[in-house]
């Protein structure tokens, strides 16, 4: 059983199937890069959605939030498959970083330049076949990072299943403010009743591809927590 997710309740045969779906890398962040990052998005918030957190969201899924979609910071490149077959393993270190005091739109456009190619990595890693033809549909230009910053009381993120009409079939997210739990719940006659949790330490990045599951999002402390999801 992964460290950082829960399939006591998930039966052997479904678990392999969970694995390339579902990837964490708990330490993906530094100390240093998560403070830089977390100051930038909540500088990105105070401009870009003023006033006090939301109650209730446009679907109804999220409440006592805030969020914008930051395209300052996205990269305008089309990556191809050659810019990033040699790169290194994922396993820790791995050096997407931000350096605390020198964080303007030029360092962070690099850092989530970095982070395509990371999370590109992880969708070659688990998604990859033998005929390179089938690859090039997850190598493609991210969508602008999406802050969403929930408030300290009173707030989460219910049970919802993302459109892939509009957002893709991945999804990368950092969590950065305080750490969280994501539950995971089948809605298909087929794995109805199938649950599973991921622990999401502060400073994670978490990939997940859409498979018809819902996910809720619950965090675990009084702190403001906040997450920064790009999409392809």
């Amino acid at each position: 059983m992964h460290k950082y997710i829960d399939l006591s309740q998930v039966p052997k045969h479904v678990q392999a199937q969970l694995a390339t779906n579902v990837n964490i890398v708990p330490s993906f962040l530094s100390a240093a890069t998560q403070t830089a990052l977390e100051r930038a998005a909540s500088a990105k918030l105070r401009r870009l959605a003023r006033g006090p957190h939301l109650d209730v969201h446009f679907d109804g899924v999220i409440k006592g939030f805030k969020e914008a979609s930051v395209s300052a910071w996205a990269s305008q490149r089309i990556w191809s498959l050659e810019d990033f077959v040699d790169l290194p393993s994922l396993a820790p270190p791995l050096k997407v970083t931000l350096e605390e005091n020198n964080c303007d739109d030029l360092a962070l456009k690099l850092f989530f330049t970095n982070l395509e190619l990371a999370v590109n990595a992880l969708l070659l890693k688990h998604h990859a076949p033998e005929n390179t033809d089938k690859v090039t549909p997850f190598v493609k230009r991210w969508l602008p990072p999406h802050i969403l910053e929930l408030r300290e009381s009173d707030s989460g993120i219910g049970p919802h299943v993302d459109h892939t009409s509009a957002f893709g079939s991945v999804i990368a997210g950092l969590c950065l403010g305080s750490d969280a739990v994501m539950r995971f719940t089948g809605v298909l006659p087929e794995n109805k009743g199938l649950q599973f949790s991921v622990l999401l330490p502060k400073g994670a990045l978490l990939k997940s591809r859409v498979w018809n599951m819902e996910g809720r999002v619950e965090r675990l402390s009084t702190k403001k927590g906040m997450c920064d999801v790009t999409v392809m």
